[in-house]
């Protein structure tokens, strides 16, 4: 049985290979077809060999391959076959996307889904949203990070169809791909006698009139924003999500709904101890410190404008599964974001990131919960800090990007948030003030 994947969400392949399968029910007045991008790290094709679709069916060093739509049963299916393996240089991730040429759009688009299948067996359903103008969608992206074969339910819509998702992945207007091939061969011109004549010969009776000229190539307009966005203040369109979601560092940031109360909750094995507190960003300009135990210059502060501290958690003395600190978040118009940070205090003893598996979960308590581990986190004992990742308040939802920063080797200063060139918060690693926890023993 698949396991189901919510738009935005990733899982793990359990092998390179597989095909992406997209059915819907086999309608006249619709016309489907899929298009693939093989895309970089910034999200762009090199050149028109990084297509795959009906005029181009294989992907370079056989990374994917077109396969035509067939009709079964009074379903359409459309495939694309992909093999991470044998992604080229230099190409991150494969973009399976559908166009939607002969209607209003995928709205009207009946009993649409997509699944994964690894092995010739169903691994993932991606169920899709409701739609109401997309003729272009973004639906699944199978990629490589961290030396895992993943993949990301998408479901992103573009109102500008085919020539959104080109502009989008980098393509230039003439590289989009041209519309079907018609289902019938037009009837040729009779040929035309060189022998001149004094007056125009009679029009011939036993062929049909010349087909109609061709219609003008498509006029690409630049792409609208995906449907539904979400800004980030970095002009960035984001996924909202909801269930279990995990992230990790690399991937984008997503949007959870925004409820009155939040939880950001950092989780260790036991055997340890973590002190964990909260940086948070005004729009006065200003950061305040939400920890426990003092910086220098920075006094205990267990609450702020709604941010509010739960109480530190002691190395426990018995064998605990894991432990956790949790901070309140209540999301004022006042705050732009809020950094939660693990800090590996004086009393832990021995030990790593690593080797205790620290996470950091967001809870909305209305159903979604966001975990980003220390996955790229190494046996080093002597790092004190790890950043998991931002949360951002936005009037569209809470953002929420995967960072996963560590300090450098043995640095007890805190992190700092600045402002960028676009007016951005940002992460400045070790530029802090130092904590007192360790420097004042």
């Amino acid at each position: 049985m698949a396991t189901p994947l919510p738009q935005g969400t990733n899982q793990r392949l359990a092998a390179p290979a597989g095909e992406v399968v997209v059915e819907h029910a086999a309608d006249a007045s619709v016309d489907v077809n899929l298009t693939a991008f093989l895309v970089t790290t910034q999200g762009r094709v090199r050149g028109d060999d990084d297509m795959v679709f009906y005029n181009q069916p294989d992907g370079p060093e056989g990374s994917a391959r077109f396969l035509p739509p067939e009709t079964v049963g009074g379903v359409v299916r459309h495939r694309l076959a992909f093999d991470l393996a044998r992604l080229p240089a230099g190409i991150e991730r494969i973009v399976v996307s559908l166009t939607e040429d002969g209607g209003p759009g995928f709205a009207a688009v009946p009993g649409l889904t997509a699944r994964i299948d690894v092995g010739g067996t169903p691994a993932f359903d991606l169920a899709p949203p409701a739609f109401t103008n997309e003729r272009g969608l973004m639906v699944a992206e199978v990629y490589i990070r961290n030396q895992e074969h993943k993949v990301r339910s998408i479901w992103q819509g573009f109102a500008s169809g085919l020539a959104g998702l080109a502009a989008a992945h980098g393509v230039e207007t003439g590289d989009a791909p041209p519309p079907p091939p018609p289902m019938s061969t037009p009837v040729p011109t009779p040929p035309i006698s060189s022998t001149p004549t004094p007056l125009p010969p009679p029009p011939p009776t036993y062929a049909a009139p010349p087909p109609p000229p061709p219609p003008p190539p498509p006029v690409y307009t630049p792409p609208e924003p995906p449907a539904p966005p979400a800004p980030t203040g970095g002009g960035i369109n984001l996924q909202k999500v909801s269930g279990a979601v995990n992230l990790s560092k690399g991937d984008r940031a997503v949007v959870m709904e925004k409820t009155p109360l939040i939880t950001a909750s950092v989780s260790w094995r036991s055997g340890t101890d973590y002190d964990v507190y909260a940086l948070v960003w005004t729009t006065d300009g200003r950061q305040t410190d939400v920890a426990m135990f003092e910086a220098k210059g920075v006094p205990v502060l267990q609450e702020f404008l709604g941010i509010r501290h739960h109480g530190d958690v002691k190395k426990p003395t018995g064998k605990v599964s894991e432990q956790t600190e949790t901070i309140d978040i209540k999301l004022s118009p006042d705050i732009v974001a809020v950094l939660p940070v693990a800090y590996s205090a004086i009393t832990n003893g021995s030990g790593s990131f690593h080797q205790y598996q620290v996470s950091l979960a967001i809870d909305n308590g209305a159903g979604t919960r966001i975990t980003l581990e220390a996955t790229n986190a190494n046996e080093d004992k002597k790092i004190y800090t790890c950043v998991p990742g931002i949360i951002r308040n936005t009037p569209d939802g809470v953002v929420i990007e995967p960072l996963e920063l560590y300090s450098k080797r043995r640095s007890e200063n805190r992190p700092k948030l600045v402002l960028d060139a676009t007016g951005q918060v940002v992460v400045e690693m070790d530029t802090g003030p130092r904590n007192k926890v360790k420097w004042g023993k």
